[in-house]
């Protein structure tokens, strides 16, 4: 659920739903996999190439408020959170109709401030605030491009949680880091399809932070990757249409490994403890009846080792699954209607 409203070129916003940033189908820096919150933000469109955008959210921390508990009582069911927010800009600039580049930040913050003010300063970098306000707070930056050639189009974007640049290439690093890399080419094999290649890699470390209110997660579920820390996934995938039928064939592998979380720069052989790895094939195919009426179905099969593994080690057993789902949908287009 989502209110916009436009001026010539400001693009004001508020909601229940998942801000998305960043390229790809898979998206690191914010994407649709963690449960929604409500956000509010404003997009600004400063000239045809340049434009700036700036939101505040309302996340759920889980971490249950003592100062309420005289209030509440002993209830476990039941209990009132610390506050956890998230407030977060980025700059996108398109150099040519081929390349196109944006710089994005975030801020974590909780504990006693539902909504920090200063953070909410448009242009003005989240990192010399944090550190003004007594560097308590989890700040995450980065970039992304996107190079498009009319067929074939190719994509990156990274992620930076911590950094020590002096140690980049030392084993004992601090490159808390995730990563993606990807490419779509139309017209591949034959005329009315495209081919998606995608490869995202997540350091052990990424998405938490020496005080837990200011991890990157909602609800337990991390705002970007939704592998989280410790992860990569190869994603697949092959589009064609013919006639008025469209073909979707999609495959994923995925490997998540156990997470240390931290300050004091933990650095382990990666997937050096338990391992959950999962593979997922799916065929999807949509009948478009009409100009108002699809028919689809679809066929998944995933191979899951070690279900029920948790990163932050807090599990009781693992188990390795098959399993395999069938979809029937039918999907009605409504009269558009303007408010």
């Amino acid at each position: 659920m989502k209110i916009n409203y436009n001026t010539n070129n400001l693009d004001f916003y508020a909601g229940l739903d998942n801000p998305m940033w960043g390229p790809g189908v898979n998206k690191i820096v914010l994407s649709d996999k963690a449960p929604p919150f409500f956000n509010i933000g404003y997009q600004w469109e400063l000239t045809d190439r340049l434009s700036y955008e700036h939101l505040y959210g309302k996340l759920n921390s889980l971490i249950e408020d003592s100062l309420y508990y005289n209030l509440y009582g002993d209830n476990n069911s039941r209990f009132a959170e610390v506050s956890r927010s998230i407030n977060a800009h980025r700059i996108n600039y398109i150099f040519s109709d081929i390349l196109s580049v944006g710089l994005f930040e975030m801020i974590i913050y909780g504990g006693n401030r539902s909504i920090e003010p200063y953070y909410l300063l448009p242009f003005v970098p989240f990192l010399p605030i944090q550190t003004y306000l007594g560097d308590l707070d989890n700040d995450l930056l980065g970039a992304y491009l996107n190079l498009d050639f009319k067929t074939i189009n190719f994509y990156s974007t990274l992620v930076i949680d911590e950094w020590t640049p002096p140690d980049t290439f030392k084993k004992n690093h601090k490159n808390w880091f995730i990563y993606q890399f990807g490419m779509s080419k139309k017209n591949i094999f034959t005329d009315n399809s495209k081919l998606t290649i995608e490869y995202i890699w997540s350091d052990n470390r990424v998405y938490n932070h020496k005080f837990s209110i200011n991890n990157f997660y909602s609800y337990d579920y991390p705002l970007g990757f939704w592998a989280g820390p410790h992860a990569e996934q190869l994603y697949i995938a092959y589009a064609l249409t013919i006639n008025k039928f469209d073909f979707q064939f999609e495959f994923s592998n995925s490997k998540r490994g156990e997470s240390v979380s931290g300050y004091n720069n933990n650095f382990v052989e990666r997937y050096s403890g338990i391992v959950e790895k999962k593979e997922n094939i799916k065929l999807l195919v949509n009948y478009r009846y009409s100009k108002k009426l699809e028919l689809n179905c679809g066929f998944s099969i995933i191979n899951w080792e070690s279900a029920g593994f948790d990163p932050l080690g807090d599990y009781d057993f693992t188990n390795n699954i098959i399993k395999r789902d069938i979809q029937f949908g039918i999907n009605y287009h409504f009269k558009d209607y303007n408010l």
